[in-house]
Order: C-alpha cells, then sequence, then structure tokens
C-alpha cells in the first residue's frame, strides 16, 4: 500500500483498477491521507463519512459480471477474504489471491528481517514452553481438535518464551506454529536460531521448520478438525484448509497468558 500509494498510515485498503485507484482509512488519517496522496491521482475515501461507501460495497459497485478480484491472501484475514470471494460470486466472478502483483513490480523490495531470536528466561515467564503447550493441548481435547494452528505472533511468543526484534516497537518472532497431540511445530527462520535457542526449544519438544513451510503444511492437513481464529488468519491458509473442519475460535493462548502465574505477578 505505501509503495504504490505513498501512504504512510499503519491502517487503510488501497483499491486498484484499470484505470481508477481509491485509498480507504479512517478518521485518524484523514489530514495525512490527504497531503501524502496529492498528485497521485488517487482517490481518498473517508470511511466512516457519510456517502462514503464502504470497501466491500465499493468493489462490488466496479466489478464486472465475470470479473476477478485480485489480492495478497497472506495479508488478508480469512475474514475479509471470504467477503471478497462471496461479492465475486454474485457477479458470477472469481477471486486470485495466490499471486503478489506489487511484488512483480517493486524491484528493490526488501525481503522479511528475521533478527536474532533469544529466549525469555522462566524467572521472567514462570512456566516452560513444555509446560505452555500441555495446557494447550488440553484445550484440543476439550475442543475435540486434533491440530491448532496459530498465527498471532504475541501468542507464539509466549507459547515459546521467545523474542526477537523482528517487528518494529514489538519484540515478536516473524513465525507461525502448530500443536498437535504428539507435535510442537514452530515455523521461523531456522538461521535466526542459535545452539542456545534451538536447544532449548527441542527440549520443551518443539520442531523447527521453514517459515513459509506452515502453507504446505497447511495443505498436506486433509480431514482433520483444525482449531484456528478464522478472523486472526489469513485468507491463503485458510482456503488451504478447505478439506478440514475448522473450529474457528479465539486462540486459547490469549487467555492463558492474561491470568499471571505467581512469579509473573511477583515481577510486576
Amino acid at each position: 500500500r505505501e509503495f504504490l500509494s505513498g501512504f504512510t498510515g499503519s491502517a487503510g485498503t488501497l483499491v486498484v483498477t484499470a484505470d481508477k485507484a481509491a485509498l480507504f482509512t479512517d478518521g485518524r488519517y484523514f489530514i495525512q491521507a490527504e497531503n501524502q496522496l496529492q498528485g497521485s491521482g488517487i482517490k481518498l475515501m473517508k470511511s466512516g463519512e457519510p456517502n462514503v461507501p464502504t470497501i466491500n460495497s465499493y468493489i462490488g459497485g466496479l466489478l464486472n459480471c465475470g470479473g476477478t478480484i485480485g489480492f495478497d491472501g497472506r495479508v488478508v484475514t480469512g475474514a475479509a477474504g471470504q467477503k471478497y470471494a462471496e461479492i465475486a460470486s454474485e457477479k458470477n466472478g472469481k477471486i486470485i489471491c495466490g499471486t503478489d502483483l506489487v511484488d512483480r513490480i517493486w524491484n528493490d523490495r526488501s525481503v522479511l528481517k528475521h533478527t536474532d531470536i533469544y529466549i525469555l528466561d522462566e524467572k521472567y515467564s514462570g512456566k516452560s514452553s513444555a509446560e505452555k503447550i500441555s495446557d494447550v493441548r488440553r484445550k484440543l481435547d476439550e475442543e475435540n481438535a486434533d491440530v491448532h494452528i496459530i498465527t498471532s505472533l504475541d501468542n507464539i511468543s509466549w507459547l515459546f518464551n521467545i523474542r526477537a526484534d523482528d517487528i518494529e516497537c514489538c519484540p515478536m518472532v516473524l513465525s507461525y506454529a502448530a500443536i498437535t497431540a504428539e507435535k510442537a511445530y514452530l515455523f521461523i527462520d531456522e538461521n535466526a536460531c542459535g545452539d542456545e535457542v534451538r536447544t532449548y526449544l527441542q527440549k520443551n519438544g518443539a520442531e523447527l521448520l521453514p517459515y513459509d513451510s506452515i502453507y504446505e503444511y497447511a495443505e498436506k492437513l486433509r480431514d482433520k478438525r483444525v482449531l484456528i481464529n478464522r478472523s486472526r488468519a489469513n485468507y491463503r491458509l485458510i482456503q488451504l484448509l478447505g478439506n478440514c473442519e475448522i473450529i474457528s475460535k479465539p486462540d486459547p493462548c490469549s487467555l492463558m497468558k492474561a491470568v499471571k502465574n505467581s512469579v509473573e505477578i511477583e515481577n510486576i
């Protein structure tokens, strides 16, 4: 969005067609967007203001019968992607979510940053990663689920007691995770793991896999009951789980990490 429009706000959606473009953003950014879009030919759509359509209704109005809506399914939530699919279906059209068109013209695009991972010591966490994983497995039993796929970076960092500087202003690790009754998979850049971190994770039952292999893992799941938060997971991941029964509920880690143990309370 920033590359195409010049708009640097943290929230907004850019809609591009063959002959026009519009940027939707909320009241926090109206003045900023107006300034940054000057001369771009991109129309500012002030979300929530009178007579300004929603993104979905705007797209529905633009899409011709049999038309196609394209987006990178890795950066659109499952819920939003489903809405786009419904809009396309209403026009007897289709969606394409496996291609990032911006990547084809952004020649000097920087790669995702994977910084060195470090361990949050148990004198701060109050609980080992193995204990937390066991707690998650009990939730799997309660939901009668075979697999729990976690996409929220804060929950993954909490579950495995790891931190990094992959995200600006947040000590999070770019990652995905999948927990089953027998396995705990952590999808990360293994080059970011030193020997100490690798030993700690393996000791706590984590199996390390390449970051992008989460999609291959999801595609291979067949007829499984998968616990995943559809509103937080990306659309491409949800689509690859099409042969599974999805249990769309909030990640159990969210409540677990909110209930502080005695060590965390003492640290506070």
